[in-house]
């Protein structure tokens, strides 16, 4: 988790640096394409050994949860 986090913030600052701000997703946006990303990230998750609940949330203020 800690080298998740480490790496979090140069990840997100070099995104933002090549493309600009990315536009935020709606909840409702985020509903609908998020069940295509479900099984690939619960691969990471099974392959890293390391949890990304957090990518499945609709927002990052709620506990909802994509299954």
């Amino acid at each position: 988790m800690w080298l998740r986090k480490a790496f979090r913030g140069p990840l997100l600052t070099a995104l933002h640096r090549e493309r600009g701000c990315r536009p935020r997703l709606t909840v409702e946006q985020r509903a609908a394409v998020l069940p295509g990303f479900i099984e690939e990230i619960r691969l990471l998750e099974e392959v890293t050994g390391v949890s990304y609940d957090d990518w499945t949330q609709l927002t990052t203020h709620t506990a909802q949860v994509v299954n």
